[in-house]
């Protein structure tokens, strides 16, 4: 079935749901008499009777009211082992249709949740959330995947240090078990996103003060620079993470200081705008710190500081597409 046809059947079935007062017993017996139905969540649904206002859980509910919302945790955790499968087998395509299928006909299901919750991280805050996940949006969360059994691998003999750097990174969660699939990686994203901001929020109160203005900045992002020198970067740390793979450890430390100094290339050239700009700073020091952690051989430590740069860059393409400084010509 078409995702617009499904669409349509669960609209016409919530504005029918919405719009009769019925009665609603839940699988423990509690009952709830002509409750109108003002609200229908991802996790449950909102009554209203003439005893108040009051949130019921689909996991407390009967089968078949959990069904007449689209909320079928079984099918959609099924749906998610399948696609969990496909990616580590690298079969992306497969991957994304069973997620999108996920989100369409099972909206209300957590599962679905973490699907919304994948487009958010992979995606630029700019671009359409609600589309469909593509083949090459599944391969990198394939490597998201895989970044994450790496990381999880390491923890478990990090220093006390590095372990809290890394559950203060991805949240403590993430290490309570030795999964790294789909919704892991998921979760992860979201707690690094949260990191970030945060690291921004603290960190980039001083780049945005009237009385630190710089009257030589250019007055144009130049992206024809920026952009080449981005590429360069992304090439290095495929090249370190490659090198770190069959345990070359200087090697690696060499391209990750290669992308460090291609981000300062990409941080001056976007210097017109220092909300594009200073994460780009951020995640040259990260990457830096990276290049020492490989030297010394803790691909954990490497790990720890190429996933921060990572996600200050997300937050510069993010600071790149909202912004209002013209590019140069």
């Amino acid at each position: 079935m078409k995702y617009w046809q499904t669409a349509l059947l669960i609209l016409a079935t919530l504005f029918a749901s919405l719009a009769l007062a019925e009665d609603f017993k839940t699988v423990n017996g509690k009952e709830y008499k002509d409750a109108t139905i003002t609200r229908v969540e991802s996790d449950g649904i909102v009554l209203k009777t003439k005893s108040g206002i009051s949130k019921v859980y689909f996991t407390e509910l009967p089968k078949d009211v959990q069904s007449r919302f689209h909320y079928n945790a079984e099918d959609a955790a099924d749906l998610m082992k399948q696609a969990d499968s496909a990616l580590w087998n690298g079969q992306f395509g497969q991957g994304a249709d069973l997620l999108n299928r996920i989100a369409s006909e099972y909206p209300a299901t957590p599962q679905a949740k973490t699907v919304r919750d994948v487009r958010s991280f992979l995606r630029d805050k700019g671009a359409p959330q609600d589309a469909p996940l593509t083949a090459s949006e599944a391969e990198k969360l394939r490597r998201v995947m895989d970044a994450l059994a790496s990381i999880k691998k390491g923890y478990r003999t990090a220093t006390p240090e590095k372990r809290q750097a890394l559950e203060t990174l991805l949240g403590a969660e993430t290490f309570r078990d030795n999964d790294s699939g789909i919704a892991s990686a998921s979760s992860s994203g979201a707690n690094l996103n949260d990191a970030v901001d945060k690291a921004r929020q603290a960190e980039g109160t001083s780049t945005r003060s009237p009385a630190t203005t710089d009257t030589n900045r250019p007055a144009c992002l130049d992206t024809a620079t920026a952009q080449p020198a981005l590429n360069n970067a992304a090439e290095s740390m495929d090249a370190a993470i490659k090198a770190a793979k069959i345990g070359d450890a200087g090697t690696a430390a060499s391209h990750m200081q290669r992308a460090a100094a291609s981000l300062r290339t990409a941080a001056n050239a976007a210097s017109a705008d220092a909300a594009v700009s200073h994460p780009l700073r951020k995640a040259a020091e990260a990457y830096d710190k990276a290049a020492v952690e490989y030297a010394r051989g803790d691909e954990v430590g490497a790990s720890l500081y190429a996933n921060a740069a990572l996600g200050f860059m997300k937050a510069s393409n993010d600071a790149l597409q909202r912004s209002s400084v013209p590019r140069c010509h």
